[in-house]
């Protein structure tokens, strides 16, 4: 048996350490919303102020049928509190044309990584960070577009852009470790992904590369820096 948490990516903050996590509790959510402004009509059916169902889209490409399960468990999680999510399945170019071309979606069922970024977490700037080529979130203009009128970088999007310039310079280990920490921090409070799930995943390595290490990362290639192919 290999404890996979110990052989998370050395940049991983766990929850013991201090990052923030929720329990599913459909009551308190219930008593948060209500708390909020929000309320329920005789159908349970939750309302804004201004007396609208509460209802949004949820993307999810086509070719991938386990996301597909998991935008149906969200829709039937997210009725449990009488928010209404709508399914829409399509194949992937198009789910890409409706993320970064066409800006035509409200919610996304998906899964992000590159490849290095379990030991190099700057490698994922691209996304995370404000004006990134693949930032998913309160997203700005277009390249060669005018500016978008209203769009406003938040204090704490602002300050994940600082982060990972400065994660970008800091050579000193357990600095970039602080840096990066701060960084799951914010996205952990602020909340504009929620990562659900690591994938199962299966590798073939031949026996000549060692020390091969089991990893809650998904690859055998993480710990590279360590590999040796031995002659037979």
């Amino acid at each position: 048996m290999v404890n996979l948490s110990r052989l998370q990516s050395p940049y991983y903050l766990s929850p013991a350490a201090g990052l923030k996590v929720y329990d599913y509790n459909p009551q308190r959510a219930r008593q948060m919303l209500l708390e909020a402004g929000f309320k329920y009509n005789s159908q349970k059916e939750l309302l804004d102020q201004n007396g609208n169902r509460v209802q949004f889209n949820l993307l999810v490409k086509s070719e991938d049928q386990s996301r597909i399960d998991a935008a149906v468990q969200i829709q039937q999680d997210l009725s449990q509190i009488g928010i209404k999510a709508d399914m829409q399945v399509f194949s992937f170019n198009i789910v890409l044309q409706k993320l970064l071309s066409r800006r035509d979606w409200d919610c996304y069922v998906g899964a992000f990584g590159v490849d290095g970024a379990d030991v190099e977490p700057n490698l994922l700037s691209l996304f995370w960070t404000s004006q990134g080529s693949f930032h998913p979130f309160n997203q700005c203009a277009l390249p060669g577009k005018p500016p978008l009128q209203g769009w406003v970088v938040s204090e704490w999007e602002k300050e994940i852009d600082s982060l990972f310039g400065a994660g970008f310079k800091e050579l000193d280990q357990s600095k970039r470790k602080a840096i990066y920490d701060r960084f799951q921090q914010i996205v952990a409070e602020q909340l504009p992904i929620f990562c659900l799930v690591n994938p199962i995943s299966f590798q073939a390595v031949r026996e000549r590369v060692n020390p091969i290490k089991f990893s809650a990362l998904g690859e055998t290639l993480w710990n590279i820096d360590e590999l040796k192919i031995t002659e037979k």
